[in-house]
């Protein structure tokens, strides 16, 4: 794990500890199979999906969730893409097309910003897509907005 090895923000243990303890997780693709890996060794349960580097992720980001007990994985994937599960759904949404990238500094950042954001006011993935999101949305129930469920805890 690069937090453990290379960046020795302490042991595995420490690790397992800390993202057990998180109500939200927001990996790479990448660092998902390595958490996932020191979770199961942990008796993180992944689900009855077997992980493999090719399967969806939407489905990594929900055996992630089973695994870490988190209430949401925010799971991105560069160009391919982000998925976010809960308890209770997922969902993948596509990466926006940019037409020539300069350089990627920042924007897991920037996505965990806008994640933050998105949860803290309770915005629908309309509002997203539109942009909007001023406070609660009308005429929204309990679990529609993006925070869902989390929101609601």
């Amino acid at each position: 794990s690069v937090c453990v090895l290379e960046a020795r923000l302490g042991s595995e243990a420490d690790f397992v500890r800390c993202v057990k303890l998180a109500r939200v997780v927001k990996p790479t693709r990448h660092a998902a199979f390595e958490m996932l890996e020191l979770l199961e060794a942990d008796g993180g349960d992944t689900g009855s999906e077997e992980i493999h580097e090719d399967m969806p992720s939407q489905s990594l980001a929900a055996a992630l969730q089973r695994a870490s007990g988190a209430d949401l994985v925010a799971l991105t994937a560069g160009s391919g893409g982000c998925a976010l599960a809960t308890g209770s759904h997922s969902v993948f949404v596509e990466a926006c097309s940019i037409p020539e990238a300069v350089d990627a500094t920042g924007a897991g950042d920037a996505f965990l910003g806008g994640l933050i954001a998105g949860l803290h006011n309770r915005m629908t993935r309309q509002q997203s897509d539109e942009g909007e999101g001023e406070g609660e949305g009308e005429g929204e129930g309990e679990g529609e907005g993006v925070g869902g469920e989390f929101n609601g805890a």
